[in-house]
This record gives C-alpha cells, sequence and structure tokens, in this order.
C-alpha cells in the first residue's frame, strides 16, 4: 500500500503506529496519521505553516478528544482502521489529480481533510479549509501561485467540544467494530453499525431544530423594542 510513498510520508505512517500503540487501542486511526504528520517536516506542515496554523493548537484539540495516552504501548505493526484506510485512499487521489508520481506528506493533508468523519478531519476543518490548503502546498511546491493575505489570516478552532464530544463515542464505537471486523458476527456487527448511524442522525436532526429554535428565538428578541429603563 506504501510502495509510492515519500520518505516522509513512510515516516508518517510509523510514527502513526507508534501513536496506535500508545493509545490503547488496536488499529490506526486517522488521528495517529494527523499526530505522526504534525510531528514530520514535511511539505505538508509547510502548507499549514503558509496559512498560519499553530501547530500546536491543533495536536492540543485532538488530544482534548482523543484522551490521554497509555502507560504501556502495544507493540508491533498495527492495522489500519476504516477510516485510515479511507485517508489514505483520498491521499493518492489527490496525488494523482495533482500528477504526482509520488504521495507525500501534502497528500496525507489533503487526504485527512477529505474524511470529515473522523476525529482527524473534524479538528483539521476547525483549522483550515480544503481549498486553501490545496493552494499552499502548491505554493510551497512551486507550483501554483502565493495565497492571498486573507487565505492567511490565523483561524481559531471553531470545534463545538461539548457537541463533539457525543460524536466521538460514536466514531469510537465504529473504530471498534472495524478493529474486530473478523471476530464479531456479521448480524451483530451490521446491528451495531445500524444502531450507530441511526443514534448519529438522530442527534443531527435534533441539533438542527435545537439551532433553528434559538435562531428564531434571537430573531424575536432583536424585534423587541427596548425598554426604558426608568419606565
Amino acid at each position: 500500500m506504501f510502495e509510492h510513498f515519500s520518505d516522509r510520508a513512510r515516516r508518517v505512517m510509523a510514527r502513526a503506529n507508534h501513536e496506535a500503540g500508545y493509545s490503547g487501542r488496536e488499529c490506526i486511526c486517522a488521528d495517529h496519521i494527523l499526530l505522526g504528520l504534525l510531528d514530520e517536516e514535511g511539505v505538508g506542515v509547510a502548507a499549514l505553516r503558509i496559512l498560519n496554523v499553530n501547530l500546536r493548537s491543533v495536536k492540543l484539540d485532538l488530544e482534548k478528544v482523543t484522551g490521554p495516552r497509555a502507560d504501556v504501548p502495544k507493540v508491533g505493526r498495527l492495522p489500519l482502521d476504516a477510516g485510515a484506510k479511507k485517508v489514505i485512499e483520498w491521499a493518492i487521489e489527490e496525488a494523482r489529480g495533482l500528477r504526482h508520481n509520488y504521495v507525500g506528506t501534502e497528500h496525507l493533508l489533503l487526504g485527512l481533510l477529505h474524511n470529515e468523519e473522523t476525529v482527524a478531519g473534524q479538528v483539521l476543518i476547525g483549522f483550515v479549509e480544503m481549498e486553501n490548503v490545496r493552494a499552499g502546498v502548491l505554493e510551497v511546491l512551486g507550483q501554483g501561485p502565493p495565497l492571498p493575505a486573507e487565505a492567511k489570516l490565523p483561524r481559531a478552532s471553531t470545534i463545538n467540544f461539548d457537541r463533539f464530544a457525543d460524536d466521538l463515542l460514536l466514531i469510537r464505537l465504529l473504530e471498534f467494530l472495524d478493529a474486530h471486523e473478523g471476530r464479531i458476527h456479521p448480524v451483530v456487527r451490521d446491528a451495531a453499525y445500524e444502531e450507530a448511524m441511526r443514534l448519529r442522525d438522530v442527534k443531527v436532526e435534533l441539533q438542527r431544530h435545537i439551532d433553528a429554535a434559538l435562531a428564531k428565538l434571537k430573531e424575536v428578541s432583536d424585534e423587541e423594542e427596548p425598554k426604558d429603563a426608568l419606565g
């Protein structure tokens, strides 16, 4: 799978395996790839720096939702979960789209941004937009014009951690099912997937109604005439 990866991209994946071992999980997830990428001074990190992304802030946000590291890591080569596999697939597609004959850290970064269903994807999207990152990559490689100044303005994370915490439980369930694919009866696994997706859909719909109600309340409040404090 990694035969066309650059040396830096291979090191990212080796670090991802290391991070997965310390996470207490049984597979490499997208967040481990992001952690590995942030520690590798390649084109991916250079593109983030061009966009004035605070790498430390990205790491901290990631750690807020992934939890503490294990004291004793799992050893050996761990498998990729479904989300990590999708990241690799998107990275390969990005390399092809940019007419590059290798997969580098920049393509892994774009692959992470494509996969919004993962913890890493949601954290990254809180800081940057896909098109700006792609343009930043081309600028670093000397294959595109410099980004406009407004695209390089520092941006604080837009993640709502209270809302994201619930999503994380569902993501972890799906990761667990992927990691134990061969050991869980297909009927049980499919039922668990179906229930997880149903709960996520219910939560999204509920949040939509809450947001609409809050917006309406604000609209009514704004329309009210301010009362004279003196009566």
